[in-house]
């Protein structure tokens, strides 16, 4: 095995080839099989997608292909899998998130998820209710995605809003 990710009650692996497999609860679909009966064992996902790297929050999950792109599925409680905060929706088939750059790796918790960018930036969407987006909003403030920067020089972050569509 190359990773695995735990969230609340379900739990993903991908394998040294970039196989996905996922189990456990999948009351928002936050397994990937396309429907929202628990898997009681590995069940391989996205079996046309060589994965890279997968995170899980709390009931979603992101996986990170290798060709950079990005897939989200489960609840999309607060903006979770990148799409309007607003659609308090349940994903059951893993769907391609447009972002704004290129992701080399993915992070998630709770109900919000991280991204990094080759290039070292990082983005954030998702619940925001103790500042987890790191995005000097105030706190209970979501966001579909913030893009964090460090200015050259300086040890201050500087914040500006991204746009991810999903």
């Amino acid at each position: 095995m190359k990773k695995i990710a735990a969230g609340l009650n379900h739990a993903v692996m991908i394998t040294a080839e970039g196989a996905a497999y996922a189990w456990g609860d999948n009351a928002c679909g936050q397994v990937g099989t396309g429907n929202f009966d628990a898997a009681m064992r590995p069940v391989r996902i996205l079996t046309d997608v060589v994965v890279d790297d997968v995170a899980v929050g709390s009931q979603h999950t992101l996986a990170l292909a290798r060709d950079g792109r990005l897939f989200a599925f489960g609840c999309n409680g607060r903006g979770a899998l990148g799409r309007n905060p607003s659609a308090l929706n349940v994903t059951a088939t893993p769907v391609e998130v447009s972002t704004p750059e290129t992701f080399v790796a993915v992070a998630a918790a709770g109900a919000h998820s991280v991204g990094l960018t080759a290039g070292g930036a990082v983005y954030t969407w998702g619940a925001n209710h103790e500042g987890q987006l790191g995005a000097c909003e105030a706190r209970g403030r979501e966001k579909r995605t913030t893009r964090l920067t460090r200015r050259a020089r300086r040890s201050r972050w500087m914040f500006s809003p991204g746009r991810a569509r999903g």
